[in-house]
């Protein structure tokens, strides 16, 4: 969606609000509480159950509650990040959102980056690849990088953190009954056994590279699209692995980029509350 078209539906704060309306409510409006279905209009976007009364607006539950930001400049913040294939330069989305305050901008990634990653859905499955990976602009510790092998050899979706133990690491990243190849060379590979139940595991030598090829393959299409080129020296692990929460999110997305701007809203309409202090 070009910046025109994008003017032409959401310029307007109504126009936000009745998009998320249809997202939060497909089938027309749920009493957060009761479910009931029926609900008195308490004044523009605000609403009142008829059953067991009570009130609720739009965005409230969502990653904009509480928010002093006008959704519109939300709904846009959202839009740069979905139309850029590479990561997101902070610097940036503030000159695009014409906001005075880079701490604004980056508050706002963090929170959209916190989205893009749903812990539980998100799981890899099946055949995983794990081995680690010097992350440019972090020479002090590898990241862990997993990646979903489809049966017919291809490239599925992929996990990355830093700053997790490997046992962590798997249990946070990968479903159960999993089969997973790991490189020897991994950190903390030896303390692993006490998952050997859960998953089928298989340690591999850095020789066989056959077996570990998927990850360099990931990698090498990270860094074609410029993944890590935005990355912004953070230096608390929490920033880092937002910022890898981006990376897997257009990663594993790669072929349905349409779907980005949609995608990503209707996560933020989903969200849990954001858990993390965004002061550098």
């Amino acid at each position: 969606m070009g910046l025109q078209a994008f003017e032409k539906n959401f310029g307007t704060e109504e126009q936000c609000l009745d998009y998320l309306f249809k997202l939060r409510w497909p089938d027309g409006y749920r009493c957060p509480r009761c479910r009931h279905d029926k609900k008195w209009d308490v004044e523009e976007f605000k609403y009142k159950c008829r059953k067991c009364s009570y009130q609720t607006t739009v965005i409230a539950g969502t990653l904009f509650h509480r928010s002093h930001l006008p959704l519109n400049l939300w709904f846009r913040a959202i839009w740069y990040i979905t139309s850029q294939t590479q990561g997101t330069s902070v610097t940036e989305l503030q000159r695009k959102l014409g906001l005075g305050s880079n701490r604004t901008a980056l508050a706002m990634a963090h929170k959209l980056r916190w989205v893009m990653v749903h812990p539980e859905e998100d799981k890899l499955a099946g055949m995983v690849i794990i081995d680690d990976y010097p992350l440019p602009r972090v020479s002090y510790r590898d990241v862990l990088i997993a990646v979903e092998l489809k049966k017919d050899k291809r490239l599925g979706r992929i996990r990355i953190n830093y700053g997790l133990g490997l046992e962590s690491f798997i249990k946070n990243n990968i479903r159960k009954k999993s089969i997973i190849v790991i490189n020897r060379g991994v950190r903390s590979v030896g303390r692993i056994r006490t998952i050997d139940n859960d998953y089928a595991i298989e340690i591999v030598r850095t020789q066989d590279s056959s077996l570990l090829q998927p990850v360099n393959s990931a990698v090498s299409i990270l860094k074609r699209k410029k993944l890590f080129d935005t990355q912004q020296c953070p230096y608390k692990k929490e920033h880092l692995n937002l910022y890898l929460n981006e990376c897997c999110f257009k990663f594993n997305k790669r072929k349905s980029k349409e779907k980005w701007f949609d995608d990503l809203l209707q996560n933020a309409v989903n969200a849990e509350p954001f858990q993390m202090e965004t002061d550098d």
